[in-house]
């Protein structure tokens, strides 16, 4: 268990530094230059490369630290766990990441859910809040915005054509990109020119194209197996760090399924490296430990 231990708690840390590095970001103007058509924004990426995998790093984190920080009983931890929430919610905004946001608002839902109705209340003066943040209303005003999505409605488009074409098996594992210029000239009138380097922002079409219905099944096998397994071991383990960092550990599941259908999180390896380490961490314990 000792083991098990140092290693979330190295991974709560390791978030407080990104954390930090994002919001020292944020305060200098460092970041991804991003003009919408309300507004231009600095989007932090600290050490993830990118703002939406800064999103969806801390989409993980927060919600097991927002738990923890209510019914830690050592005032020490829970001033930590009170920290790590706070520099969480902080990153998820100043990423601007629509994604993450939405996502927040899910996993949230599903935190009042499972945890405590109360923080229902915590959701109407963060919205009410958010309204009257230029920046934030305004970034909020571009979901909707069709030129604003047109490169993932491209490759969305792009990769329903390979799933028509081959909805068994799929094109092979990584062939997307491969295939991706023999079918933009089916789907080219949206008028919008992926890189090389582009998968399709969206796992699930990822899986379905590339390795047909089988990939997909098993990817959504993963992910509803995880949340039942997380599920079980909040229910059952009588260890308290490890009852409630799962218990809001579900909320971050739940929200990054649905992260997945706007981006893909399994390309990107210092995010979900995060995820399985937490999965492995709960079989363990759950394994080697009475819980």
């Amino acid at each position: 268990k000792k083991y098990l231990d140092k290693i979330i708690y190295s991974y709560i840390f390791t978030s407080i530094i990104v954390g930090f590095i994002g919001i020292y970001e944020y305060l200098k103007g460092i970041g991804l230059t991003h003009k919408g058509e309300f507004s231009t924004v600095v989007r932090c990426v600290s050490t993830l490369e990118n703002s939406n995998n800064l999103g969806g790093f801390f989409i993980m984190i927060v919600f097991p630290m927002m738990v923890l920080s209510f019914k830690e009983k050592q005032k020490c931890k829970r001033n930590v766990y009170i920290l790590c929430s706070i520099i969480a919610i902080i990153n998820i905004i100043i990423s601007f990441s629509r994604n993450a946001w939405l996502a927040f608002v899910i996993g949230y839902m599903v935190l009042i859910i499972v945890f405590n109705f109360k923080l229902i209340y915590g959701a109407i003066l963060g919205a009410g809040v958010s309204l009257f943040i230029p920046k934030i209303s305004n970034r909020l005003r571009e979901i909707g915005d069709v030129s604003q999505n047109l490169s993932r409605i491209s490759l969305w488009k792009i990769a329903w054509e390979m799933v028509k074409d081959k909805p068994l098996l799929g094109v092979g594992n990584g062939n997307y990109r491969t295939l991706y210029p023999q079918y933009y000239k089916k789907v080219k009138y949206l008028g919008y020119t992926a890189q090389a380097k582009f998968h399709p922002h969206n796992a699930y079409l990822k899986a379905q194209c590339e390795l047909g219905i089988i990939g997909l099944i098993s990817l959504l096998g993963i992910f509803v197996s995880s949340v039942w397994k997380v599920s079980e071991l909040s229910k059952k383990s009588n260890n308290t760090f490890y009852k409630y960092f799962y218990k809001g550990f579900i909320a971050s599941l739940i929200a990054f399924m649905f992260m997945n259908f706007i981006d893909n999180f399994f390309s990107a390896p210092k995010v979900i490296a995060f995820f399985w380490i937490s999965l492995a961490v709960a079989d363990s314990f759950e394994y080697n430990c009475k819980i």
